[in-house]
């Protein structure tokens, strides 16, 4: 049965003291232009709106078409689409996804969506689409894509895994096209049936390739023209050319940074670049390239970029918020790229390919080369999470974040970073975060980047803890800031058995190990205590891996964490506050668990919040989003704290006390 939820709640703006009440569409666009899609989001596509604000569609089937099917949810504009099953969509013709879309596979349960058979199509603008995974194969329309998108502007793809095209597998390709972003992407396996394997064309409109991986396509990985970035991504076993710098006398002007090149099986000499020409305007650093296939990463320094004018200087274009070596974007691409909350059979063939740095990997006619049963294998339905008011977030959320599980208009309440409810829950669901991640600073543990095997529960401290921990478990935190060098770690963990270990790795779950602590039974699941251990090796920004071992069964549950014995330095852009002490409220002042921080002007995107205890000592960092955003300090002992922001000029002081 199709869930629709119609009711839109007064939604409050606050314009330098001026309150307007109801349903906005001139003032609430203009408000909303600079919010980027999701806390995360980067490129030319990160200001994507998605769905936002709108009617919430439950996919509650696997059907091809009809009430509760995915065709179905984005077959009309201004939808959220969240999923109450997991699992394969067969689909027997293309997806056409409306404008104004937001598909949130993350929402999914059990193993997540695969859609398979045929295409999706984006031609209409501003989708905000994460977490699935687009498998086109044999049986797809002849000459068609396996995603298209060939008008309309401002899309972000993020985590989605493509493959299986029939004439490309990732395609933008036509008129009016802008602003476009794929973040964490995989693009693969086109398929040679008709001599045609190919990644895709990437030639309209402004566009952004960040941390994504090209692997097991002939060719077209993708042919890039145009004004574009293509940043911290990996190419993998092409045969006949990697990366197209244009083909065409028409003028191309890219950023080319840390990327990775990688030669397998298929790949000819010399052909990682191709088909230049002095029109393709390109800067290029830290660009590596590995040919010799022989299992082991040890690439050299790309310096030639043979036809192409090579500029002295970057261009201005939206860039990353962390920029990665070569090297380490393998690594984190490895880890964390395609529709990875759960791989599927798919993406793991594809990783262990790459993993084998060029002993491994084939272009494949169709899909049945892999050998995987059902070609897609099977990808788990799972379990929904209750959600009484159909509202798209789960009644435990809900409670735990001051809602009420009955009342689906408070989905569209405004929250921290100027986001709906909605988009906060669907948010928080991957672990992403804003920014690098103070490691100085208390971290929670449910604001995890991703994870194998965890879940998440209301805890007795305020808010959720990580739970259902068992042996083999993981979490990762992205682009934590170690500055100088952590020397120790401080935890708060319960548990009700003989407990297990947790090892602290760098950059992957088989990375250097920094750490590592024994949790004991503390008398209860819900029953706290700190714990304490010494860290060593851990300097910079990495993404960091809490590793779990034990015996069987579950072992303990983790609330949060900080480390101790270094600091961290976090640039703040320019001009982040226009008269900021004027235009600064803090509300409410006492608080207990949450601060309201109002400013009243316009705010960087880059802007940060930052709070110290009575000791100097840094305790909190937020990203300040638009005119309000909402920390939680209900993680902070009761007491006397400093807030600081800067206007790229001073630096702003309030004060504000923390009671229990």
């Amino acid at each position: 049965m199709k869930k629709l939820i119609f009711t839109l709640p007064n939604i409050h703006f606050s314009f330098t003291g001026i309150c307007i009440t109801g349903i906005l569409l001139l003032n609430t666009s203009l408000t909303m232009a600079q919010q980027l899609a999701f806390p995360t989001a980067e490129g030319f596509g990160r200001y994507a709106t998605g769905g936002r604000g709108g009617t919430v569609y439950h996919v509650t089937n696997l059907n091809d078409a009809g009430a509760g099917s995915l065709r179905d949810a984005v077959s009309q504009s201004n939808r959220m689409v969240v999923f109450d099953v997991g699992g394969v969509i067969n689909i027997s013709s293309r997806i056409v996804v409306s404008g104004g879309v937001t598909i949130a596979g993350q929402t999914a349960p059990g193993g997540g969506i695969t859609i398979y058979g045929d295409g999706v199509a984006c031609n209409a603008g501003n989708n905000i689409i994460r977490y699935i995974r687009i498998r086109m194969g044999k049986n797809g329309t002849s000459g068609k894509d396996a995603l298209s998108i060939s008008s309309g502007q401002n899309f972000i793809f993020d985590h989605v895994s493509i493959s299986w095209g029939r004439d490309g597998t990732l395609d933008v390709n036509g008129s009016g096209i802008d602003n476009l972003t794929f973040q964490d992407c995989i693009i693969s396996q086109g398929i040679n049936n008709t001599n045609h394997s190919t990644g895709g064309l990437l030639q309209s409109g402004k566009w952004s390739m960040i941390r994504s991986l090209y692997i097991d396509n002939k060719t077209r990985n993708p042919k890039a023209r145009g004004t574009h970035e293509f940043i911290n991504s990996v190419l993998y076993n092409w045969a006949e050319h990697g990366y197209i710098m244009g083909d065409t006398e028409g003028a191309s002007a890219c950023n080319l940074i840390g990327n990775y090149f990688i030669y397998g099986p298929s790949g000819n000499s010399n052909s990682h670049i191709t088909n230049t020409t002095p029109s393709f305007n390109v800067y290029a650093s830290d660009n590596w390239v590995d040919p010799d296939k022989d299992g082991v990463l040890d690439g050299s320094l790309l310096t030639d970029y043979k036809t192409a004018t090579v500029q002295s200087s970057p261009y201005s274009y939206p860039g990353v918020s962390n920029l990665m070596s070569a090297q380490t974007a393998v690594n984190h691409i490895i880890a964390n790229v395609g529709a990875s909350i759960t791989r599927d059979a798919v993406d793991n063939l594809l990783i262990n390919q790459l993993k084998s740095y060029g002993t491994s990997g084939q272009i494949i006619n169709t899909e049945d080369d892999n050998g995987i049963p059902g070609n897609v294998g099977t990808v788990a339905n799972g379990t929904p999470a209750a959600d009484s008011d159909l509202d798209g977030m789960s009644n435990a959320w809900e409670t735990a974040n001051g809602l009420n599980p009955n009342n689906a208009a408070d989905r569209n309440n405004i929250g921290a970073g100027g986001y709906t409810m909605l988009e906060i829950y669907i948010n928080s669901l991957t672990g992403s975060g804003g920014g690098n991640i103070n490691a100085y600073s208390i971290v929670q543990a449910e604001n995890y980047s991703s994870m194998s095997g965890v879940q998440t529960e209301t805890c007795s401290e305020g808010g959720l803890n990580v739970g259902f921990i068992e042996n083999g478990d993981w979490i990762r935190f992205a682009n934590v800031n170690f500055g100088t060098g952590a020397t120790g770690v401080s935890l708060r963990v319960a548990s009700n058995t003989t407990g297990g270990t947790i090892k602290f790795r760098l950059d992957a779950a088989g990375g250097p190990q920094i750490g590592a602590i024994n949790v004991t039974n503390s008398g209860g699941w819900q029953t706290w205590k700190t714990m304490t251990s010494s860290i060593s090796g851990a300097s910079g920004v990495h993404d960091l891996y809490l590793s779990f071992s034990g015996g069987t069964g579950y072992l303990f549950n983790l609330n949060h964490f900080v480390f101790t014995g270094g600091s961290a330095r976090f640039a703040v852009s320019e001009p982040m506050i226009e008269n900021a002490e004027s235009n600064i409220q803090l509300s409410p002042n006492p608080t207990v668990n949450f601060l309201n921080v109002y400013v009243s002007q316009k705010v960087d995107e880059h802007a940060g919040i930052l709070i110290y205890d009575n000791t100097g000592r840094q305790v909190l960092n937020y990203r300040l989003y638009g005119n309000k955003t909402t920390v939680n300090v209900g993680v902070l002992s009761s007491g006397l704290y400093i807030i600081k922001l800067s206007n790229g000029k001073e630096i702003i002081t309030k004060k504000f006390l923390k009671r229990q």
